[in-house]
């Protein structure tokens, strides 16, 4: 079996082997299967013999300690195999985006990635209501239905760098640059209230709801990056009037 193994091996290589060498390598690869075999054997015969003899320790105790000792050693070595075994377990999990608050005296300096799931967002919604489509790997952003024209306000301070009309189906569309990297996004507008480079401050009017570009009604489709990537802007604001 061995032998089919290596030469399998070796066929696959193209490793040039004449005969004597190939025999050679099957008996130093037959020494090392048997040394690696043998030091597993002794190695789980000292575990299974160290076991026996914690378990025959307990032929000393009462029935109840016993009981309660032998049921330790099971969930001891159950964890052990466990912990071994499936380490996945522990270090794949899927820890979603939390915010938490830094009070500071510039309000987007408090804005920062956590897991930390008690904290409430201090800043407020562009447009107050209810979420029709929530952020998803689909959906970057937050879609909130409101009547024609009601008016879209910054949720921070910031500098407006792109106002008109976008491609990828947003419409009439405002972009704003905040600080530490973050930018806001505000889609299918009705109408547009800033221009390039203007300066804006946390709830100034930028634009109206409205339903242009691919929209299948009026909402504000709202979307917010850090550093070139969309976070679920719901980490930061507060639907709360």
């Amino acid at each position: 079996m061995l032998k089919l193994i290596l030469t399998a091996i070796v066929t696959a290589c193209g490793l040039p082997l004449k005969k004597h060498q190939f025999n050679r390598l099957v008996l130093q690869t037959e020494s090392v299967v048997k040394m690696v075999l043998k030091t597993i054997v002794n190695y789980l015969a000292d575990i299974f013999s160290d076991l026996l003899f914690l378990i025959k320790l307990t032929t000393i105790l009462r029935p109840r300690n016993r009981l309660l000792l032998l049921r330790s050693l099971f969930i001891t070595f159950t964890a052990l195999i466990y912990l071994f075994l499936a380490p996945s377990t522990f270090v794949n999990a899927d820890i979603p985006e939390r915010v938490f608050q830094n009070q500071t005296e510039t309000a987007l300096v408090s804005i920062k990635e956590s897991v930390t799931v008690e904290a409430v967002p201090e800043f407020k919604a562009p447009v107050f209501g209810y979420i029709s489509t929530y952020y998803s790997n689909h959906h970057r952003g937050i879609d909130i239905p409101k009547p024609q024209g009601s008016p879209i306000k910054s949720f921070a301070e910031g500098e407006v760098i792109f106002a008109g009309w976008a491609t990828g189906g947003f419409g009439n569309t405002v972009e704003i640059k905040h600080n530490l990297g973050y930018v806001s996004k505000y889609a299918h507008l009705s109408r547009i209230d800033v221009v390039v480079g203007q300066t804006v401050k946390e709830n100034t009017i930028v634009g109206g709801v409205g339903s242009t570009g691919n929209s299948t009604g009026s909402h504000l489709h709202f979307e917010l990056y850090q550093d070139g990537r969309t976070v679920n802007p719901l980490n930061y604001i507060s639907l709360k009037k």
